[in-house]
């Protein structure tokens, strides 16, 4: 039965590995230190750590708030969740027309450029990351103690005090699960984010949109320098993320 552990990850390792012999590897290796290389990872890092950090602003009060069972929790949630349901493209199409259409979404693009720029990138990350955060924290949620709560209120740790010194610590490794989930999944987004920011090359080239231009273009060696790129950065997040995961149990 153990074998079956390995089947799925040296499958992957094929399909990520093997495509690297197709071409000549020096190619490869020259098009890893490509500017247009290094411009889609900068600007991929920079968008989802943003993306990520608001995802957990808005996550962590909504899914305490969530765990309580507020009013409409269930209805909340539901909605909350559509991102995860819907086509990555069509999210991107409704973000499309709310910035470009609306009058609300018209205001806030005229205020902050979004639609086909940089915001509008970290916006669509932001829509698809959240959903991941509010599930992931919301669960954590469940393990803090309300006697515990009332137990620091009555000693005088309330409000930030009782944030920082009660709350987080019990969530923390599902903190961290949801930055870990979040950030990937903001790496790793393209359908939303190219409707909504386009793919437009040293401006709103994430490595997904990159890969997308080299491959139209037939960049085939870029392409695949691109996709190591994005599937070894991908490798380390999780390796860190179970390694902290083993030290935290």
């Amino acid at each position: 039965m153990k074998a079956f552990a390995f089947v799925m990850p040296t499958f992957l390792l094929m399909i990520i590995i093997l495509p690297l012999f197709s071409v000549p590897l020096r190619s490869v290796a020259s098009a890893l230190l490509d500017p247009e290389t290094l411009y889609a990872f900068q600007l991929s890092v920079f968008t989802a750590s943003v993306a990520t950090a608001l995802a957990l602003l808005v996550a962590i009060p909504s899914g305490y708030s969530l765990s309580k069972g507020c009013r409409f929790s269930r209805v909340l949630k539901a909605i909350s969740m559509i991102p995860l349901a819907l086509p990555p493209v069509a999210l991107g199409a409704l973000l499309l027309i709310f910035f470009s259409r609306t009058p609300l979404g018209n205001l806030v693009n005229s205020v902050i450029p979004i639609v086909f720029n940089v915001p509008g990138l970290i916006v669509a990350q932001f829509v698809v990351a959240y959903p991941i955060s509010l599930r992931v924290i919301e669960s954590s949620m469940h393990m803090l103690d309300e006697e515990l709560l009332t137990l620091s209120r009555v000693y005088g740790c309330d409000g930030l005090c009782l944030i920082r010194k009660v709350i987080l610590p019990i969530i923390a490794p599902g903190l961290r699960a949801a930055s870990l989930l979040s950030f990937a999944r903001s790496l790793g987004e393209f359908g939303a984010s190219v409707t909504l920011a386009g793919a437009i090359r040293f401006k709103t080239e994430t490595l997904p949109i990159a890969i997308y231009l080299t491959l139209s273009s037939g960049e085939l060696e870029k392409t695949l320098a691109l996709i190591f790129v994005t599937a070894m950065l991908s490798l380390i997040l999780f390796i860190i993320g179970e390694g902290n995961e083993g030290a935290g149990s």
